[in-house]
């Protein structure tokens, strides 16, 4: 009997303290937790003990904590059946994570109880997010392709005729440079379009990431000095060589160094950073604006979604695409009020 004690004892530890996912388990009619396995204490940051006096609303994002309540409602009022939803999880530290959780009602000391499953599936979501915006770069290309071409030769016409009309014409000439500027603007987009669209003849070379910086930050400067912004610069030491297409790297930088000066109309300090991380190039943009709201965030990259009065959304996804070819990836870290991060991770090879 000793030694089934033994063998049970070593059964649950594997099942449940040395698991890979989170196990709870929690009265139905009380708040709180009875128990937690260590788990679920590093998914959020906290300890067994610390865990046991907390509530299951602590553990959720203010935004979402109906949707625990919820659940918890349908038990009290004997919903016995399987339950199985997502939610923003707080931790410890402040950060956000995503979490799945599986619970069911059974019966601890004779009392109903829930036994739940928690899953952090960040990674997962982030994943699944990646493989979204890759499809709809696919699709994306291949609707620009025929579009582009057929707006372009009219287009063309257009435009001369309007120079055409302007040049012998009495009329006002303010509606000519309004024709003449929207006329712009649509070959614009449309050559935005062509950049996602056509297959593009890169040649690449080691390049040093510190010169070509130096080179972004100076083309920038004259459009952050009008906008009362100030660059400053912080590089590591002994920076290696990295594969790329200069002048595709070039046409990411200036575009995030362009959108976090424009990103405070009121002035402020962007500073430019690269390190080495992990074997990978990190190059950061970091800006004191105004911020971008968290379900804003998600969308950023789509064509056509933009947080500027006057963008077309194409300029960051033409970026996107550009970090991708090289094997790196974007990635955005940004606090309303407080500012915004652009941090791009390239393979040091």
């Amino acid at each position: 009997m000793k030694q089934q004690m033994q063998e049970a004892e070593e059964l649950y530890r594997s099942l449940v303290e040395d698991t890979l996912v989170g196990v709870y388990i929690a009265y139905v009619d009380e708040p709180g937790f009875v128990y937690v396995n260590p788990r679920l204490g590093d998914i959020f940051g906290y300890s067994q003990e610390e865990l046991v006096k907390m509530t299951a609303s602590d553990l959720v994002i203010e935004e979402e904590r109906d949707i625990v309540r919820t659940h918890q409602e349908r038990r009290i009022n004997g919903d016995r059946s399987n339950i199985h939803y997502q939610f923003r999880g707080l931790c410890k530290n402040g950060n956000r994570i995503d979490v799945e959780v599986l619970q069911k009602t059974s019966t601890y000391k004779q009392k109903p109880a829930v036994i739940g499953i928690v899953q952090d599936i960040t990674e997962r979501k982030q994943a699944e997010e990646l493989v979204r915006k890759s499809e709809l770069l696919s699709v994306i290309g291949q609707m620009a392709a025929g579009v582009a071409h057929e707006i372009r030769n009219p287009l063309t016409s257009l435009k001369g005729f309007v120079q055409l009309l302007r040049a012998h014409s009495g009329g006002k000439d303010e509606y000519y440079r309004i024709m003449l500027s929207e006329l712009d603007r649509i070959e614009f987009i449309i050559s935005e379009f062509l950049v996602l669209a056509k297959p593009q003849v890169v040649f690449q070379r080691k390049r040093e990431m510190q010169p070509l910086l130096e080179q972004i930050v100076m083309i920038a400067d004259t459009h952050a000095i009008m906008h009362n912004v100030q660059i400053l610069t912080s590089y590591a030491d002994n920076l290696p060589a990295i594969v790329c297409e200069e002048n595709q790297l070039k046409q990411v930088f200036l575009n995030l160094l362009k959108n976090a000066v424009e990103a405070m109309p009121n002035g402020g300090v962007v500073t430019v950073s690269a390190s080495v991380e992990d074997g990978m190039m990190l190059i950061a943009f970091t800006d004191q604006g105004c911020g971008i709201a968290e379900e804003q965030l998600l969308k950023l990259g789509e064509p056509f979604f933009t947080t500027k009065p006057n963008g077309t959304g194409l300029g960051l996804m033409v970026s996107y695409k550009i970090i991708a070819n090289h094997g790196g990836t974007i990635s955005v870290c940004s606090k309303e009020e407080t500012g915004t991060t652009f941090e791009i991770r390239l393979p040091v090879r």
